[in-house]
């Protein structure tokens, strides 16, 4: 049988907020069953939600070959005498 985690054991293994993983079970980001008045989330349900919603970090060296570099311009100066009206 599968092991099955409470919402506030997921929320601790995604570093998020309790009331963050209830809203993504409210919108469907995450599957769950409600047992009584607490949610489970399966192991292989958690594992597939951070398989598809994990952001891959890259080196920027990886991407950049030298065609497209960006040149950074100074901003343009702000003008402090003008009344901003609200």
């Amino acid at each position: 049988m599968e092991k099955l985690l409470r919402a506030k054991e997921v929320a601790g293994i995604l570093r998020l907020n309790d009331q963050t993983v209830l809203r993504y079970i409210r919108e469907g980001k995450l599957k769950a069953i409600k047992v009584g008045k607490q949610y489970l989330i399966s192991e292989s349900v958690l594992e597939e939600y951070i398989t598809n919603n994990t952001m891959v970090s890259v080196d920027p060296v990886e991407l950049s070959d030298g065609a497209g570099d960006l040149e950074l311009s100074t901003p343009a100066p702000v003008d402090t005498e003008t009344p901003v009206n609200i």
